[in-house]
């Protein structure tokens, strides 16, 4: 029996009963930002249980280059500087073709080198030392998701005529592509596609979320319930801190209505109507092209306490599960508000990040920043910077700053930020036994004078 008892029925069609919080909160970035011979550099989760990997496209002559993220004390030891990934590759794949002959697909496994897929017209082509291979298709096929599941790679497949979805296995006994349902959509591909943990993939139709188990060969459909079913934007198969355990996944679906199903548990639970909590999102949040950033439960088996969204305006947010609310009160969003300097919201993505704290965690980033949210950024303890706040006004290019008379001095063992002090200024104690910028002058007749010979130089604790 579960623990979690969510009570069947929770809205009335067409209620809108999620809350915005009315403080939107900021994120802040580190100040390195990584990129390899001006190429920019991008990252992802492509290993199970391994921080991520960052990744580059040489343009000259099509080489794709991998880079191991981890934590390098030498470069920085505050990981709020935001140096996490290294500058030589550890992996590459030669001379790919022109971009526009195919599409790629990453496929997230427990190996040691990433598999990347190359989609052609009429051909499959397998990246990996111990797995590449070109394997025939005798149709051109759509690409939509894939899982490496008991040494094999399941690529889930949609012939554009039929709509037919067939999944094509590829190990070293590669076979023709074998079909496995359709879906109940003439003219039209599923909208969303997931992956799940221990060889399962899904795909919306108009029943609902097809499920696949790839172990037993079968397929069943979850959320046929639903008022509209076959209105599903996009789903995932997430960790969260909710439910019966944090080792399960939650799957996660939103509909083009605005509703939301969060079905926990679903591989014990099947999603039956009193384990999955409706409510709907309030009109705020733009629909198209909701993006989960949640990374799938199968690329690690941390958890998160919110999902994180990208809506159609490009702005994300946090949604909080308050379990302990009314039914209809559960969710409550927060806006989250991007440094200026990051890029587009498009680009961030839900990281398992090694920030040398002795295990892995999960963290938002950018191309190739990191970001922190106002705790692990330390706005509340750092004292050497200041960070933007809602209501603050203005705007600060990584959303913070050193202080008016600080300077970076990430080496120094304070541990502050920017412990240096600007030209002009020195260090000394202040009346609370703390360190301070004091101004000084450089020569001067009375007691009162304080010597600045390195004024202005970042301290580094050498």
């Amino acid at each position: 029996m579960l623990a979690l008892m969510v009570p069947a029925g929770l809205l009335a069609p067409g209620s809108r009963a999620a809350t915005i919080n009315p403080v939107s909160e900021y994120l802040y970035s580190g100040f390195e930002s990584i990129a390899t011979s001006g190429v920019p550099m991008h990252s992802a989760n492509l290993l199970i249980d391994t921080p991520a990997l960052g990744w580059s496209v040489d343009p000259d002559v099509g080489d794709l280059h991998f880079y191991h993220q981890r934590f390098d004390p030498l470069a920085s030891d505050d990981p709020r500087a935001g140096t996490l990934f290294g500058r030589e590759y550890e992996y590459m794949i030669h001379s790919l073709d022109p971009p526009d002959q195919w599409t790629a697909l990453f496929v997230e496994s427990p190996l040691e080198e990433p598999i990347m897929l190359a989609i052609y017209a009429h051909e499959v082509r397998v990246f990996h030392p111990s797995l590449s291979q070109d394997v025939p298709l005798d149709r051109a096929f759509e690409g939509l998701a894939a899982v490496y599941f008991q040494d094999t790679i399941h690529l889930l497949l949609a012939d554009p005529t039929t709509q037919d979805l067939w999944v094509l296995e590829i190990s070293s006994a590669t076979s023709a592509p074998s079909t496995i349902g359709h879906a109940h959509q003439p003219g039209a591909r599923p909208a969303a596609v997931a992956v799940g943990h221990g060889g399962f993939l899904f795909a919306s139709d108009s029943l609902g979320v097809a499920h696949y188990d790839l172990a037993f060969r079968y397929r069943y459909n979850l959320l046929q319930d639903d008022p509209t079913p076959s209105d599903i934007l996009t789903m995932g198969a997430v960790r969260l801190n909710v439910g019966p355990s944090s080792d399960s996944e939650t799957l996660a679906v939103f509909f083009g209505s605005g509703r939301v199903a969060l079905c926990f548990d679903w591989r014990n639970s099947m999603c039956a109507d009193q384990q999955v909590l409706r409510e709907e999102l309030p009109p705020e949040v733009d629909l198209t092209a909701l993006r989960i950033l949640n990374p799938p439960a199968l690329v690690s088996v941390l958890s998160e306490d919110h999902l994180y969204l990208e809506d159609g305006q490009k702005q994300l947010w946090r949604v909080a599960l308050q379990m302990d609310l009314a039914p209809g009160d559960q969710l409550v969003l927060t806006r989250l508000e991007l440094p200026p300097s990051v890029g587009p919201a498009e680009n961030v993505r839900m990281l398992v990040m090694d920030l040398g704290a002795g295990s892995p965690v999960l963290r938002l980033a950018t191309e190739m920043r990191v970001l922190f949210d106002y705790q692990t950024m330390r706005c509340d303890t750092d004292r050497s910077i200041g960070c933007m706040l809602d209501g603050t006004g203005g705007s600060l290019p990584l959303n913070w700053a050193c202080q008016e008379d600080r300077v970076l001095s990430p080496f120094h063992p304070s541990g502050e930020l920017c412990a240096g002090c600007r030209d002009g200024h020195t260090r000394e104690l202040s009346t609370d036994g703390e360190c301070a910028c004091a101004a000084c002058t450089r020569a001067g007749p009375t007691a009162l004078a304080r010597p600045c010979p390195f004024a202005g130089a970042p301290l580094l604790g050498l």
